[in-house]
């Protein structure tokens, strides 16, 4: 089937939205005594649902020719993540930013949950959030900026580290991940069909 990969991914799309059901199929066999009186819609079903693994076989096809197109789709936005995620964790920067950032927030609980070891990266938000008690038009984060300005100056080049963050913080996790696993499966089933198209030329 399409040895000679001559159908097009459109055409391969299309005949997957066709493939017969087993209803169809059953109906089909009935009256394949009538197949020369059958229209040619029907006839074609008939002979399509004679084709061992028809539908497999199309969906192993049509992957085959999508798999550039997907591949060339996911892999930027992996390297990004990927890319981004080496920054993160080699960061000098960013590690002493959430260093200053821990001790503030230690300083600020003293007596409560004051000598924490660490913090939820979610809790980063706060910052934000927090205002001072005199002016509520200063947050925490103005106030830590202005203590990197003054103590600090190196941290405020954290993005000379991070330059790939950005790109990667456009990429939706969720949406890549299905995306990767419906390649993964994809790469599985066209796998399954060689397997069995091989052992069928073994048998014969």
């Amino acid at each position: 089937m399409d040895d000679e990969e001559d159908l097009a991914k459109d055409m391969l799309e299309q005949l997957l939205k066709f493939v017969p059901e087993k209803s169809d199929i059953d109906l089909l066999e009935e009256h394949k005594h009538e197949i020369d009186r059958m229209a040619r819609a029907d006839r074609f079903l008939y002979e399509m649902s004679r084709i061992d693994h028809y539908q497999q076989r199309l969906q192993a096809l049509f992957f085959k020719k999508k798999f550039p197109e997907r591949l060339a789709e996911a892999k930027p936005k992996v390297e990004a993540m990927l890319l981004a995620s080496k920054e993160l964790t080699r960061s000098k920067h960013l590690k002493q930013l959430l260093e200053v950032v821990l001790a503030f927030g230690n300083y600020m609980n003293k007596g409560q949950r004051g000598n924490a070891f660490g913090f939820k990266v979610s809790s980063l938000n706060k910052i934000a959030d927090t205002k001072s008690s005199i002016d509520k038009n200063i947050t925490l984060l103005h106030y830590l900026i202005m203590i990197f300005e003054k103590n600090y100056i190196d941290i405020l080049d954290i993005q000379s580290e991070l330059q790939h963050l950005p790109e990667a913080a456009k990429v939706n996790l969720v949406e890549l991940e299905k995306e990767v696993n419906n390649i993964k499966n994809g790469l599985k089933a066209v796998e399954a069909k060689g397997q069995a198209d091989y052992i069928n030329r073994c048998a014969i």
